[in-house]
């Protein structure tokens, strides 16, 4: 008898044909047993390479009290060299303090664990101060987040820092709660804006 015979025996309890299709449901059903396990962890990779990430930016329109703020436009100068290169941001100052304001800054990263990288570095590195009373803002699709403010050194206002991953990207809000200018509730405003931008403008990963 030849080898393959030798692994179908006449009197085996199943037939080559039997074995062949006893196989092929048994891979189906492990194949479907994983992705109903791991239908809820997100891949490594995200589709954004393509996305405009200026888009994610908010304007001076989206400003407490417009006319009483200024601003140069979107950059990418790269500062931060722990960090990516591929990034923009925006920067806002008011006509009492023009060195203090208000700034966005987003992050593009290719992998979901870079992106984690990056928030874990920057939460830890930028935010830590304090959580305040008042603020109620969470996100329904943020990944994770992180919200803080510190005291002012010379002057009577805090400065408040959110940051926030989505997927591939990371976002971040700085501002200055000036007097008459900005309020905690007037960055919980902007918060939502740049949130239900990114909502809408940033892919799932696949």
């Amino acid at each position: 008898m030849g080898f393959h015979q030798n692994l179908y025996p006449q009197g085996a309890a199943w037939s080559k044909g039997e074995f062949t299709l006893k196989n092929q449901i048994f891979y189906l059903l492990l194949f479907l047993s994983v992705n109903i396990l791991t239908g809820c962890s997100k891949p490594q990779t995200c589709e954004v390479s393509t996305l405009d990430i200026e888009a994610l930016l908010i304007t001076i329109e989206d400003m407490p009290t417009p006319l009483s703020w200024s601003t140069s436009g979107p950059g990418n100068v790269f500062l931060d060299r722990e960090r990516t290169s591929d990034t923009i941001y925006i920067a806002f100052v008011s006509d009492i303090y023009p060195y203090l304001g208000t700034d966005q800054e987003v992050f593009r990263y290719q992998t979901i664990k870079d992106a984690e990288r990056d928030f874990k570095y920057a939460s830890e590195y930028f935010g830590n101060g304090y959580f305040p009373d008042g603020w109620t803002f969470t996100s329904e699709v943020v990944d994770e987040s992180h919200f803080s403010c510190r005291d002012g050194v010379s002057v009577d206002f805090p400065m408040c820092y959110w940051i926030a991953r989505y997927d591939c990207i990371v976002i971040e809000c700085r501002s200055w709660l000036i007097t008459e200018r900005m309020t905690l509730e007037d960055m919980e405003n902007i918060v939502r804006k740049i949130d239900k931008k990114s909502s809408e403008l940033i892919p799932d990963c696949y």
